[in-house]
C-alpha cells in the first residue's frame, strides 16, 4: 500500500469532508422544513454512493472508506431507534464500494446486522459482497455458513456454504470438521459419514493421531447407523413380499434386496436373528469405536 503524506492526506480529506457537506448536507437543508416528520436515520438518505465518494476521493478511495468505517461505528453506537438501525446495510454497501477488499468491514457490518440486530439475511447479503469480490478468501462463506445455521437455523444452507468454503484453497482443517459435524446435527447421516472419513483418511496421512482418533468415532458410528438403517429396510421389504424374515443375511442380497451386506467398520459381520428381524452391532459401547 502506497504510504501517503500527512500534508496530502490531510488536503484530501479536507476535500472529501467539503464535496461531502455539499452533497449531503445542502440537499438536506432545503427541505429542513419536514425535519420533525423524520427519523434520525433520514439523514443517511443523502450519504452518497460509492461511486460518487469514488471521484471524489482523488485516488484515495481506501482512506475514505476508513473514515466512513470509523464513523458507523459511531453511528451505530448512537442509534437505539429500529429505524435508524436498519440503514447500516446503506453504510456499510458504501464503504466496500469504496474499498471492496475491507475485510473488516464486511465482518462488522454483517455482526452488527445479524447478531445485534438478528437479521440474518442482511448479514449474509454483505457477506455475500465481500465472497464476490474477493473469491479467494474463505472466510467470507464460512461466516454467511454461521449466520445461516444460528440466526436463521437453517442448517442445509448452512452446509452449502461452509462447502463453499472448503472448495477454496487454504481454507483451515478444522472448517471440515465443523461442516462434517453440522451434517450429523442436521440428521444427514451419509454427508456425515463421507466428510468424516475424509477426515481420517487426512488425518491418517498427516499423522495427526488425535484427530484421526476422533474422525474414527465418527465413522463408525455412522456406519453403523447407515448399515443398521438399510439393512432395516431391506428386511421388512423382504418380509412383506415373503410373509416372513431371511433366514441369512446373505439372502438379501440374493433376491436383490441388498447390493452387498454390510459388516462394522472394524471387519466384524453384524449379529443377527432370523426369528425377529432384528440386526445389531457386534460391539458394546465400550469397544466400539477400538481400531
Amino acid at each position: 500500500m502506497t504510504r501517503i503524506p500527512a500534508g496530502a492526506r490531510d488536503a484530501v480529506l479536507w476535500v472529501v469532508l467539503a464535496v461531502c457537506v455539499g452533497g449531503w448536507v445542502m440537499p438536506q437543508q432545503s427541505i429542513d422544513y419536514r425535519r420533525a416528520r423524520w427519523v434520525e436515520a433520514d439523514a443517511l438518505l443523502f450519504l452518497p454512493t460509492g461511486e460518487y465518494l469514488s471521484a471524489a476521493s482523488l485516488g484515495y478511495q481506501a482512506l475514505v472508506a476508513d473514515g466512513l468505517y470509523l464513523w458507523s461505528i459511531q453511528y451505530y453506537g448512537h442509534q437505539v431507534a429500529a429505524e435508524g438501525r436498519r440503514y447500516l446495510w446503506r453504510i456499510f454497501d458504501v464503504i466496500t464500494d469504496l474499498d471492496p477488499y475491507y475485510e473488516d468491514a464486511y465482518l462488522t457490518g454483517a455482526l452488527m446486522m445479524g447478531v445485534d440486530l438478528g437479521d440474518g439475511e442482511l448479514a449474509i447479503e454483505l457477506l455475500e459482497k465481500g465472497a464476490a469480490q474477493n473469491p479467494d478468501q474463505w472466510i467470507y462463506a464460512v461466516e454467511a455458513g454461521y449466520y445461516a445455521w444460528m440466526t436463521l437455523d437453517d442448517l442445509p444452507r448452512a452446509g452449502a456454504y461452509f462447502d463453499r468454503a472448503l472448495a477454496v484453497p487454504g481454507v483451515p482443517e478444522v472448517i471440515g470438521r465443523i461442516r462434517a459435524g453440522m451434517a450429523e446435527i442436521s440428521g444427514d447421516s451419509r454427508t456425515a459419514l463421507a466428510l468424516w472419513i475424509e477426515i481420517y483418511n487426512d488425518a491418517r496421512e498427516n499423522g495427526d493421531d488425535k484427530v484421526a482418533s476422533i474422525a474414527w468415532q465418527h465413522v463408525y458410528d455412522l456406519k453403523v447407523d447407515t448399515d443398521l438403517e438399510d439393512l432395516g429396510v431391506a428386511i421388512r421389504r423382504f418380509g412383506l413380499d415373503r410373509g416372513g424374515w431371511p433366514g441369512e443375511l446373505a439372502v438379501l442380497v440374493a433376491e436383490g434386496y441388498l447390493d452387498i451386506v454390510p459388516v462394522v467398520p472394524t471387519g466384524e459381520e453384524y449379529e443377527y436373528n432370523s426369528g425377529t428381524g432384528n440386526v445389531v452391532d457386534p460391539r458394546d459401547s465400550s469397544s466400539r469405536a477400538d481400531r
